[in-house]
């Protein structure tokens, strides 16, 4: 179980035994609290992967110290949210664009033929727009309109694009990207 799973395990635990113990209004109300949280750390875990496969990435790519520190410091640190369109996006293709027009039109093909790749690409854009309004509309009185079996069920869909990116990002022509070495 990865950790989203369980702290949304942990939200319906909460939750139930409020219930139990005759609080519903108080289990109702920690519940619109908690999904929050869920969100969040769903939104934080996808940031994490995706940085640290780009970061690992030109660190099989490179030896080069220097080179590594800049795309630390210039292309991952702090940016993040831009690397996808939030707001009106349906699919990836800005996001591929940053590693050339060849990749990203190779993974525009793999998304074509793979519709339930397709639908992941939503998961996870959804989750980094449901996190965007979470923090900039008002956090404190922000409803999602989710629960949070529906987060749950939308995080694990969103995981199958990471592996996919993952398996694009270092396999080329069915074969893994050899690691530059010294």
């Amino acid at each position: 179980m990865d950790p989203i799973e369980s702290m949304a395990n942990d939200v319906s635990a909460t939750q139930a035994l409020l219930i139990d113990k005759g609080e519903p209004s108080l289990s109702a109300s920690v519940g619109r609290s908690l999904i929050k949280a869920v969100l969040l750390a769903s939104a934080s875990y996808f940031e994490n992967e995706i940085i640290a496969l780009v970061r690992e990435y030109v660190g099989s790519r490179t030896i080069c110290d220097k080179v590594q520190a800049l795309v630390a410091r210039k292309a991952l640190s702090r940016q993040y949210h831009t690397f996808f369109d939030w707001d009106t996006g349906t699919n990836a293709n800005t996001f591929f664009a940053l590693f050339g027009d060849k990749f990203k039109e190779k993974f525009k093909s793999v998304v074509r033929n793979d519709p339930i790749l397709e639908s992941s690409i939503r998961d996870f854009l959804e989750i980094g727009r449901e996190r965007n309004r979470l923090v900039h509309q008002n956090f404190a009185s922000y409803s999602l309109e989710k629960t949070v079996d529906e987060l749950i069920s939308l995080h694990g869909r969103a995981k199958r694009f990471i592996e996919s990116f993952r398996a694009e990002l270092f396999f080329e022509d069915g074969a893994e990207v050899p690691v530059v070495s010294s």
